[in-house]
């Protein structure tokens, strides 16, 4: 029978959680109907921009009946998102791309938005998953789960998690678990799941 860690980490496999997800958002950027590949003016890109951040929201949430906001409030959303994937005043060089054709023009935008949507909502549902599964194990699973995972994967970690006695990686648990899983072998046996983690470091 598959330990509580095995449990979470084939919840957490691509195929499971982030798959159907980017199907969704690759669907939903082919059924859009944009005008045409720019937009004429600041109004336009601002219509375009918050209908297209509605209607990419709907689909991953899968909302058949979205409620009545004003664009606007979708817009402003949206140039979040732009700022994010195009630096400050990101959605004014996005904008200009849309405006002047460059850079693979507004459908390059449409997509980056895209992306960064499937990204956020994605992460989002892994953390409520991790959260689920820490919030759920006893202090003592919470100390023994972690040693589990370093003795099942350790040759994918920071060798820094796993000194003195796997001290940081005890203490960021549940960051480690939220690292975006990319090697998911599908015919891998049952919990054999690998996990290649950013060298980031842990503990500040």
């Amino acid at each position: 029978m598959p330990t509580k860690l095995e449990q979470l980490l084939e919840k957490l496999d691509p195929s499971r959680s982030l798959d159907g997800l980017s199907a969704r958002v690759d669907a939903a950027v082919n059924s859009f109907n944009a005008a045409s590949g720019r937009v004429e003016n600041w109004e336009d890109f601002k219509t375009c921009l918050g209908e297209f951040f509605r209607h990419i929201e709907n689909n991953i949430l899968r909302i058949k009946s979205p409620p009545q906001a004003d664009l606007d409030f979708y817009w402003e959303r949206c140039a979040h998102v732009l700022n994010e994937e195009f630096g400050p005043r990101g959605h004014v060089t996005a904008f200009r791309m849309a405006n002047a054709g460059v850079d693979g023009g507004l459908y390059a935008v449409l997509r980056a938005v895209a992306e960064r949507m499937a990204a956020q909502y994605g992460g989002n549902a892994i953390k409520a998953r991790v959260s689920d599964f820490w919030n759920g194990l006893s202090v003592e699973e919470q100390l023994t789960i972690p040693l589990e995972y370093a003795r099942k994967y350790g040759s994918l970690l920071p060798p820094e998690l796993l000194e003195h006695d796997a001290f940081l990686l005890k203490l960021n648990f549940w960051k480690v678990l939220e690292q975006p899983p990319t090697a998911h072998p599908t015919d891998a046996p049952r919990g054999k799941v690998k996990r290649r983690m950013q060298l980031c470091r842990y503990g500040q």
